[in-house]
């Protein structure tokens, strides 16, 4: 049987730091925390551009619903019109109109004017005015 001294040299670790394969914990939650940041970053961007599609949308219908009823009133004739208010629903999209015919200083002319919100207290979205005949359509 061997026996060994107090001198015995201990076999020698051949594992060096620049050896190292793989990250280390802090390296690992940086990259997250980065990550993290873009995401946010990514998804609040893509949050505004859904609203300004939605935005774009409403205003779009609220503009073809003011064009739509100036034509009516200069088909139908602006002295017999008789609706001066309403709702519509367009698009599934819900919206309170207002027309209003005045007269002007030249005879025989009327300004009308169309209004549309989406709520009868919320900012117009969209405005037409012309001016016409007031025996348009007759």
């Amino acid at each position: 049987m061997r026996t060994f001294s107090g001198n015995c040299p201990t076999p020698q670790s051949t594992f060096t730091v620049q050896d190292q394969r793989g990250f280390t914990l802090i390296e690992v939650l940086a990259a997250l925390a980065i990550l993290a940041i873009a995401f946010t970053a990514v998804l609040r961007a893509n949050l505004q551009v859904q609203d300004s599609i939605l935005s774009s949308r409403l205003q779009t219908a609220a503009t073809l619903l003011a064009s739509d009823l100036l034509a009516r009133v200069e088909s139908k004739g602006v002295s017999r019109w008789s609706r001066y208010s309403g709702r519509k629903k367009q698009s599934e999209l819900a919206f309170s109109w207002r027309v209003r015919i005045e007269r002007t200083a030249a005879e025989g002319l009327s300004r009308v004017r169309v209004e549309v919100r989406q709520r009868e207290e919320e900012n117009v979205l969209a405005r037409r005015e012309a001016f016409f005949r007031r025996d348009s359509g007759e």
